[in-house]
């Protein structure tokens, strides 16, 4: 994967990696640590040709031991859970979802909030425990009160332009080919939103064409903590456009989370 572009300042000054877990990262590397954080919506069509069709970005969150695939309403609304599913490259599998968490609690409809979901891929990680290291571990994340003191952002997002989607003429029908991309951009924080739940960033590196397919895929925030920084889930992208990104907080998805929890108890 390409390196990250880094904003000016960053490249001038000693901040040169970062803490991930227990790695500490070279800063412009980050993406090759990152990135399969962040993967495809993929729904299973039915059909023998074309297996499946892509609604843009999951972002890919740990839970303790429950791993979470989380997305936006307006990617995920149309398709049947079950048929959601998330692609293993090494071996050309689909692993469905099997538990559908939608956030629907003190919201008006208007808040961006009230477009998360979340994906329950327990049963495909019993399956493939190899999975669960794509994980990102959500107890490393970032509180709303700490975003605008980050010193610079990292998104992800499979932006549809990327892609490369075709069919293969082969026996005795032929099969989807996918050769699925992550793209990464840099971004710095531009400020909070009239909506709570959601904060915007400008892009500062390399931009696609389009943004479309980057909803649902996850930033991540680095954060200078005393003599290092350190890398923090800080939430999710709802929407992008005209070098600006707008995310649902790490904070809002933490609060997703505990309310499903607490009605589960």
């Amino acid at each position: 994967m390409a390196k990250l572009q880094l904003p000016t300042w960053i490249r001038e000054s000693v901040l040169t990696s970062a803490k991930l877990g227990e790695l500490y990262v070279d800063l412009e590397y980050l993406p090759e640590y990152l990135f399969k954080q962040c993967t495809h919506v993929v729904n299973r069509t039915g059909d023998e040709q074309f297996e499946v069709s892509l609604h843009g970005s999951f972002s890919l969150l740990r839970f303790g031991s429950r791993p979470l695939a989380f997305a936006t309403s307006h990617q995920t609304d149309d398709l049947e859970y079950r048929d959601v599913a998330i692609v293993l490259p090494e071996n050309r599998v689909y692993v469905t979802s099997n538990q559908f968490l939608a956030f629907r609690h003190r919201l008006a409809p208007e808040q961006d909030a009230d477009q998360v979901r979340a994906f329950n891929f327990s049963g495909a990680v019993y399956q493939h425990p190899k999975m669960l290291r794509d994980f990102f571990d959500a107890r490393k994340s970032i509180d709303d009160d700490e975003l605008s003191q980050a010193a610079f952002f990292c998104a992800f997002g499979c932006v549809d332009e990327d892609q490369d989607i075709h069919v293969r003429d082969e026996f005795p029908f032929g099969y989807q080919e996918l050769k699925l991309r992550v793209s990464a951009l840099t971004c710095e924080f531009d400020g909070s939103t009239p909506d709570d739940s959601v904060f915007r960033l400008r892009i500062v590196g390399r931009q696609p064409a389009s943004l479309n397919g980057a909803s649902g895929g996850p930033v991540f925030a680095i954060l200078e903590r005393g003599s290092f920084s350190e890398v923090l889930f800080a939430g999710m992208i709802v929407r992008g456009g005209n070098e600006f990104l707008y995310i649902i907080s790490a904070q809002t998805i933490r609060d997703f989370v505990e309310f499903h929890d607490r009605r589960e108890k």
